[in-house]
């Protein structure tokens, strides 16, 4: 979550909207988990 405090991503808007985007805070973990997954898995 501290990601979101940092340039550029707190241009995008705050903490609480940026994980509203997600549509809450469950989902937008569920991005970041296949996010990862997904930079991960490349070669």
């Amino acid at each position: 979550m501290k990601v979101l405090t940092v340039d550029p991503i707190k241009e995008i808007g705050t903490p609480a909207e940026i994980v509203n985007l997600f549509g809450g805070k469950a989902q937008y973990l569920q991005a970041i988990r296949e996010l990862e997954a997904e930079i991960y898995s490349a070669e």
